[in-house]
């Protein structure tokens, strides 16, 4: 995890922020750090001699808990030393549709046949580099290309479901860079909602970036009940200041020969409610 809250200071903390605190401080705050998403004893792990990236974990977070690592928490480790070893360094990124939890460690050079027979981290000798492979859901996505303005320039690499490699600079596009006015191929774009508008003619509503000639996005009524139930709200108005990632392409409306987004796969398009960044 890349944020966690403690109780006793009445706040969030990213990981960077809390290993920047006096020691005295960091110590005081440590056992009272829950996660953000569902509310489990978390635990801090500071920046590793291999030049890991402090973080955050928690044992065990709850069913279906957004804030869940990729790294397979489990329990606590015993010592910060100790956590260095159980946390790999990111390498690649596999993405994979919303709440997907699985990790893939994969060796370079073996085949699909050898791989078959074995799982999890696997040792290998001198000879063989090891290419560690996380899950990167797409939510887990947005939200750090909402929290890290780092890594939305990140040259870390991508894999897509297509098996095709890109990185989360080139891949990634802030949907108000793009022009209505041209078509565009299949990338992630993601923003932020300025205004809502349902469509009483014909249902759901089309979510508006606040950028004159930016795309907007059509949610038929089957998608906007989607989105509205995974997030739990009722009020198709409270989608307003929501930031939305979509992996697909831009369509084209024949009447205006504009274009604009048109998910039809809730695995492939997730909001954030403006509420769930409004500590940042």
């Amino acid at each position: 995890m890349y944020e966690a809250r403690s109780t006793t200071a009445g706040r969030v903390f990213s990981a960077e922020q809390f290993e920047a605190l006096d020691p005295a401080l960091r110590s005081h705050h440590r056992e009272s750090l829950t996660c953000t998403g569902c509310g489990a004893p978390a635990y801090f792990i500071r920046t590793a001699r291999n030049g890991r990236a402090a973080c955050f974990g928690a044992r065990p977070h709850g069913d279906d808990c957004e804030m869940a690592s990729t790294d397979g928490e489990g329990s606590a480790p015993g010592s910060l030393e100790e956590a260095d070893t159980i946390v790999a360094t990111d390498s690649v990124f596999v993405l994979q549709p919303s709440r997907s939890r699985a990790i893939t460690h994969v060796t370079e050079g073996e085949d699909e046949s050898s791989r078959s027979h074995r799982s999890g981290r696997r040792h290998t000798g001198p000879e063989t580099e090891r290419t560690t492979r996380k899950s990167l859901a797409l939510n887990k996505l947005l939200r750090r290309l909402v929290r890290e303005p780092k890594f939305r320039r990140s040259k870390a690499t991508l894999v897509m479901p297509d098996n095709t490699s890109t990185t989360i600079r080139k891949f990634c596009v802030p949907a108000s860079t793009v022009d209505a006015s041209k078509a565009l191929p299949r990338r992630l774009y993601w923003d932020y909602v300025s205004y809502v508008h349902e469509d009483t003619v014909r249902g759901g509503a089309w979510l508006n970036l606040s950028k004159r000639g930016a795309p907007g996005i059509r949610l038929n009524e089957g998608m906007l009940a989607s989105v509205k139930a995974a997030k739990k709200i009722t009020d198709t108005g409270d989608l307003t200041g929501c930031s939305f990632l979509y992996y697909g392409a831009l369509t084209r409306k024949t009447t205006t020969d504009k274009y604009y987004f048109a998910p039809q796969d809730p695995q492939w398009f997730i909001v954030r409610l403006k509420k769930q960044d409004a500590d940042r």
